[in-house]
């Protein structure tokens, strides 16, 4: 059906990719990793690893493995092992995502869902203590980036503190 059809053209796209950009083309790493996402929802973990290790092998060919691009990819191979059952494994490259993306511009609402999958990870195997962890993190994460919303709310409390004084003075 549908699924046999994706999978028939990713492959293919993943052959053409190889020969028009050539093996270790940054460009094949699109098609890999949407090959990898199909296995995984198909639950073909071993092939759908094998296809993540490989995007991770050309992203790392043509990036650093602190970067962002790396760290996109690593999280696809974390979620194949969280639902393969592996929270060790998805746990140590959840550590890895999130500490790519804590040395990256502009990686705010990325950091926040990871930091909150990595709760529900870390709860889901009784490491209550670590997960809390991870969701003060996260509230510290939302709390610091958002100091305007913060400010509004102490000036919003204070003049509705001094216009109920002021409606109290003139009763």
């Amino acid at each position: 059906g549908d699924e046999e059809r994706r999978e028939f053209f990713f492959r293919s796209f993943i052959k053409k990719d190889r020969d028009l950009y050539g093996a270790d083309s940054f460009y094949r790493v699109h098609n890999v990793v949407g090959l990898a996402e199909l296995l995984t929802k198909q639950m073909r973990y071993p092939e759908a690893e094998q296809w993540y290790r490989y995007a991770l092998r050309l992203v790392k060919h043509n990036y650093s493995e602190q970067d962002r691009r790396y760290a996109e990819v690593l999280a696809g191979l974390v979620d194949l092992h969280y639902k393969n059952g592996k929270s060790t494994e998805a746990l140590d490259g959840l550590s890895k995502v999130i500490e790519i993306l804590e040395n990256s511009a502009d990686t705010r609402e990325l950091r926040l869902v990871y930091l909150a999958r990595q709760a529900a990870i870390l709860e889901s195997v009784h490491r209550y203590d670590e997960s809390l962890a991870s969701l003060e993190k996260r509230l510290t994460l939302l709390l610091d980036t958002c100091p305007a919303a913060s400010s509004n709310v102490s000036a919003s409390s204070s003049s509705s503190s001094s216009s109920s004084s002021s409606s109290s003075a003139s009763a």
